[in-house]
């Protein structure tokens, strides 16, 4: 793997011994659980098809949450039979699980109806399904179905993902959400665990953050520096390389384009520091510069694909920006030289290093002004 990108988990063997609970730990468990359903406000069954779980625990657990008003969640793993979860409130498979717990592979246009056919033949309440890309789909008992989008992200481990979904629904739950509100909860639970390497908790402050840049996923980009660090110190923690360049980019052209595709290999995530328009006008590029207002430029780096991050900056010089942010990679364009780059030396000197892109030649803002001016033709590429 490339030196910057997360370590990827190839091949998990287990070594186990799985056979049924003794009956009379089974008895103390059931016993201990219903003893403490009278002061909980959600039970959840999570079945690794260890031998723990067996039909009568299940059973007499769910009929102990009934009888005391609380609601059961289950992630019923990858097993064909779920007749012991009937009665429960929501399970929550995965779609592979789904097919398994139906006993058959099923299209797209088939989940709604067998997740339906299950809920009901089981008598449970709902089934949120986990489609990763493609978010989760609500199926209730009467039929009645619900897709719930999410934001694709890089998946680095998918370790802890149903946990963490499973957490969020019943944290949801708990708290008196209906399970139209609780499942885009667990989608953003389930989306910050997979872009974690290893089983690591979701903490509350990364969903906070998602659900305040979430409606708008392209403008939910632009940070204010202090919370640009915050969020750079968390993904630092798991190892993700942090990659920055910036810019007017007053006039987006496809040789930006190209430079913030390439700066974006070269690390986990890449953070665009953008002049703002008073910073522009510092700069003498001329008394109608920007062509673009900031709002319109951050709105345009945004809804690339390649952008993690927009930052803008007041200052003539972009060097506190890039002492604040420390990048571990400062790109510009091939038209600089190493030693030109506003920021190089320090972040050589902090073990970092500076990257120059090719320009894509034919492409440059003031040239498409001029062009633009002159109602010159672009000259093909």
């Amino acid at each position: 793997m490339a030196e910057h990108r997360h370590r990827q988990q190839i091949l998990r063997v287990d070594d186990e011994d799985v056979k049924p609970a003794a009956p009379e730990d089974e008895q103390a468990l059931l016993d201990a659980i219903i003893a403490a359903a009278v002061d909980c406000d959600v039970i959840c069954l999570e079945d690794y098809a260890k031998g723990l779980l067996s039909e009568l625990l299940c059973q007499a657990v769910i009929a102990a949450a009934k009888q005391a008003g609380k609601p059961v969640l289950v992630d019923p793993g990858r097993r064909a039979d779920w007749s012991k979860f009937r009665g429960a409130s929501v399970l929550t498979p995965n779609r592979a699980e789904l097919e398994v717990g139906v006993e058959r592979k099923l299209r797209d246009d088939e989940l709604s109806t067998a997740a339906g056919e299950l809920a009901a033949r089981l008598e449970i309440d709902a089934l949120i399904v986990t489609l990763g890309r493609e978010g989760s789909l609500l199926v209730r008992g009467d039929g009645s179905s619900r897709r719930f989008p999410t934001r694709p992200r890089a998946v680095y481990d998918n370790t802890g993902a149903g946990d963490a979904v499973l957490a969020m629904l019943a944290v949801a739950v708990a708290a008196g959400a209906t399970y139209e509100q609780a499942a885009p909860l667990a989608n953003i639970a389930g989306g910050l665990e997979v872009s974690k390497f290893g089983c690591v908790p979701v903490a509350r402050e990364e969903v906070e953050r998602e659900l305040q840049h979430g409606h708008d996923a392209a403008r939910g980009k632009l940070r204010a520096l202090p919370e640009l660090l915050e969020e750079l110190a968390v993904r630092r923690q798991r190892g993700e390389t942090v990659v920055f360049t910036n810019g007017c980019f007053d006039l987006l052209h496809p040789g930006h384009v190209e430079l913030l595709e390439r700066a974006r290999a070269l690390g986990s995530l890449l953070v665009v520091g953008l002049n703002s328009d008073a910073s522009v006008r510092r700069q003498n590029k001329g008394g109608d510069r920007p062509i673009r207002k900031q709002n319109d430029r951050v709105r345009m780096l945004a809804a690339l694909e390649a952008v993690d991050y927009v930052v803008l900056f007041d200052e003539e010089s972009v060097l506190p920006l890039v002492e604040r942010i420390c990048p571990d990679v400062l790109v510009k364009g091939s038209d600089y030289r190493a030693d030109q780059v506003v920021g190089g030396e320090f972040v050589r000197r902090r073990g970092g290093r500076v990257e120059l892109i090719d320009i894509v030649a034919g492409h440059g803002t003031t040239a498409e002004i001029e062009r633009i001016r002159g109602a010159q033709p672009a000259e093909s590429q």
